[in-house]
């Protein structure tokens, strides 16, 4: 009303904003940021514990950051990181190996079959031994 805009200009900006979004949360792996930020949170915080469970309801695109993650934990149980101040950390690697090793095989499972085989997972199939 201020500028003297009709109601095409608004309907063809909210088309443009709507169509923008959805290409964004098309190209980008939205599930795979959320892991990855909830799992470097639990690394500077260690008195927080990590819900694999909701990493688990992520599915494939945590298992990249749950790796990265196990590696952290492995080197930590090493002594090449930081002491242990939880003591808990054992059972914390063992939990996030046997998440990875669902979410692998939930993918393989899933890549099997032609017909829900996607770019974006092909892609992570692909650096994630069985």
């Amino acid at each position: 009303v201020i500028k003297h805009r009709n109601s095409y200009w608004l309907i063809n900006t909210n088309l443009i904003a709507a169509t923008a979004l959805l290409l964004f949360s098309a190209v980008v792996d939205l599930r795979g940021f959320i892991a990855t930020q909830n799992l470097s949170r639990a690394w500077q915080f260690p008195e927080h514990q990590v819900d694999l469970q909701y990493l688990e309801a992520l599915g494939s695109s945590s298992i990249e950051p749950l790796q990265r993650y196990k590696l952290q934990l492995q080197n930590k149980i090493d002594g090449a990181v930081r002491p242990d101040h939880g003591g808990n950390t054992q059972h914390q690697l063992m939990r996030a190996e046997w998440t990875v090793s669902l979410l692998q095989t939930r993918l393989h499972i899933q890549n099997a079959d032609w017909r829900s085989w996607t770019w974006r997972f092909a892609g992570v199939e692909k650096f994630s031994p069985p």
